[in-house]
């Protein structure tokens, strides 16, 4: 047999930038490699710390191997960014390697055991929106056209600039980049001029389209790179996923892995606004095209509408999603953000309800004889019953006994 042909320079450093790319965007890491198998010596030094990375049972993440390294320049810094961005995939992954080695890898899937992850120090994810929102997130943010996907965005970013309060949860005060591709320059400043809110210098915006959105992933990133925002929002996917067919499922994910890429080595939370069905859907079916879409996110926001109000909820792999809750719209002032839930909507009303029966009564009534009247469930009423005594609404009679049942009778109207 022939003994391998000797790769040249150029050859072999194309090998461990894939080897290295591979790790440091996918977090696969080629098997039998050793740092002195890479020639290169910032190669060297990088790969000795993706395999402490890996010998500690941690995920092997750009900014995770960045502190195993003691100390590097911001020439080294942005070599790793351009592995990261560079990366060739895995599907060649053993091939590059077995040619740094001169022999043929093989190997099975990598495994370890529960106890083993149980048992390792990851990082806590940093929250920028409390339970929703993370450093190197990647999310999605659905709606019909007109729903408020982009003041929704704005009020979202006004709030990180000041850390207030957003969606009822608490946030991180931090510096958003907003990228229009759409909107007009005249009319974003009108519509913030009327949500007239300080951002203190922490809200970016680039406006308009460049004219070759195929280059439009690589720009932002050198954007990111530059500017390093801790919140991207880019609107909207369909100018920048450039997939020509939204329902295809291949197509769609790759157009949008460089954005998920983006956000998992620059450490900014990447958010793409999108469009909703129009006949709707559920649990993340609302947004247009493929599955792929809410598949690939870590956070899918979907905002729905009627004549008569806007909703929203999220779907989340991390944190805590947000229950269907009521968005308050001030058309005046273009402020957007979180009312009560739907389910607590509800209760408002059928307590209501209950209070307006009660009215119309002479005398106390039992909670079976309400629930028939108002056509709900005994124990969802006694529920709401509760309330409203503890509210002062409603007054509570009778010991609960045979011959002297509980007696509920209005008190005062709700205001």
């Amino acid at each position: 047999m022939n003994a391998p042909a000797e790769l040249s320079a150029q050859a072999r450093n194309e090998c461990e930038q894939a080897v290295l790319g591979a790790a440091l965007a996918y977090g696969e890491v080629a098997p039998e490699l050793e740092p002195r198998d890479f020639h290169n010596k910032f190669h060297r030094r990088l790969w000795a710390a993706i395999l402490d990375v890996q010998r500690d049972g941690l995920t092997v993440e750009t900014r995770i191997v960045a502190q195993k390294l003691n100390g590097f320049s911001e020439e080294n810094a942005d070599y790793i960014s351009d592995l990261y961005e560079n990366s060739r995939g895995t599907a060649n992954l053993l091939h590059y390697a077995g040619k740094m080695l001169g022999r043929r890898i093989s190997t099975g899937i990598g495994v370890t055991t529960v106890e083993d992850v149980m048992s390792t120090d990851e990082p806590d994810l940093e929250w920028i929106i409390d339970g929703l929102l993370f450093r190197g997130g990647f999310s999605l943010l659905s709606g019909r056209p007109k729903s408020g996907k982009s003041t929704l965005a704005r009020n979202m970013a006004a709030a990180l600039a000041n850390g207030d309060e957003f969606l009822g949860r608490t946030t991180t005060e931090c510096r958003t980049l907003i990228v229009s591709l759409e909107e007009h320059r005249a009319g974003l400043k009108a519509e913030w001029l009327k949500l007239n809110k300080p951002t203190h210098g922490r809200v970016s915006l680039s406006i308009g389209m460049p004219e070759d959105m195929g280059q439009f992933p690589r720009l932002l990133a050198e954007t990111v790179k530059r500017d390093k925002p801790d919140m991207v929002v880019v609107d909207h996917l369909g100018h920048a996923a450039r997939a020509d067919d939204l329902n295809d499922y291949a197509k769609v994910r790759a157009a949008l892995e460089p954005y998920r890429q983006l956000a998992r080595i620059s450490g900014a939370h990447v958010m793409l606004l999108h469009h909703s069905k129009k006949q709707g859907g559920d649990h993340g079916g609302e947004a247009l095209g493929s599955t792929a879409i809410t598949g690939l996110v870590d956070t899918a926001l979907m905002i729905g509408i009627t004549s008569e109000r806007r909703e929203i909820y999220s779907i989340n792999r991390h944190g805590e999603a947000l229950d269907k809750t009521l968005l308050d719209f001030d058309k005046e002032r273009g402020a957007l953000d979180a009312g009560p839930t739907v389910e607590q909507h509800k209760d408002r009303e059928r307590e209501q309800e209950i209070i307006d029966y009660l009215g119309d009564q002479s005398d106390g009534q039992t909670n079976m004889a309400i629930a028939a009247q108002v056509e709900m469930s005994p124990n969802k009423v006694l529920k709401l019953l509760r309330r409203l005594c503890e509210a002062g609404h409603v007054t509570l009679e009778g010991t609960g006994k045979r011959g002297d049942p509980f007696l509920y009778s209005i008190s005062d109207p709700i205001g």
